[in-house]
């Protein structure tokens, strides 16, 4: 029942939620279903490939995907509000998300002993299920093919390079890493770049 798929990712989290009696409103008010139904697409193709991921490979493999994203297309993938911490960028919207999808069974969701903490979610995706499209063609192309490039990755390698990324160093602890804010500063340089360019060469043209 909770796999009809005419009931729709918000349909079937709330027959579950209220089964369950607990809140499903919570997400929905920063969160549109059709953003959320863009994140889980993200995410599925960066569990799938693994052959599953955990909370922390997620969160920073999405985070550097959102960067590179930027950095060569200028282009903003689904951006689940990633937040500066002490151990790098997490979404507490990403965690809820694939919670929500765990608890309709859109993806397999496990409690794993882990090396810094008492345990950790590790995701994976159903193997009789397709991955979610994505609305933009070429926001997958993209996605594959980073994810095919960071699958090797391991987690303090992930946390390392998000770490290292301009838009984390620029946010202060606590605080939203705002990267649309991060994609307008990318446009202004590279259309500054150009006007400083075109400059150059009508003065050029004027000293032959």
């Amino acid at each position: 029942m909770f796999h009809d798929p005419s009931l729709g990712f918000l349909g079937r989290f709330r027959i579950v939620s209220q089964m369950e009696g607990e809140p499903s409103e919570a997400l929905f008010e920063r969160m549109s279903v059709e953003q959320m139904d863009d994140v889980l697409a993200v995410a599925s193709r960066v569990i799938q490939p693994r052959g599953g991921a955990s909370d922390w490979t997620l969160q920073k493999t999405y985070f550097l995907a959102c960067v590179e994203s930027i950095e060569d297309r200028l282009t903003l993938l689904p951006d689940p509000r990633f937040f500066s911490w002490t151990h790098g960028p997490w979404s507490k919207d990403l965690r809820q998300l694939m919670d929500m999808a765990a608890s309709v069974g859109d993806v397999d969701v496990a409690l794993v002993p882990s090396k810094y903490r008492t345990v950790t979610r590790v995701y994976k995706w159903p193997r009789n299920r397709a991955v979610p499209p994505m609305s933009k063609v070429e926001d997958a192309r993209f996605l594959d093919d980073f994810v095919s490039r960071t699958s090797k990755l391991k987690g303090e390698e992930l946390t390392r390079l998000a770490k290292g990324t301009l838009p984390f160093k620029q946010t202060t602890q606590g605080h939203l890493i705002e990267l649309e804010k991060y994609l307008d500063s990318r446009k202004a340089a590279l259309e500054g770049l150009s006007n400083d360019e075109s400059l150059a060469r009508i003065l050029a043209t004027r000293g032959r």
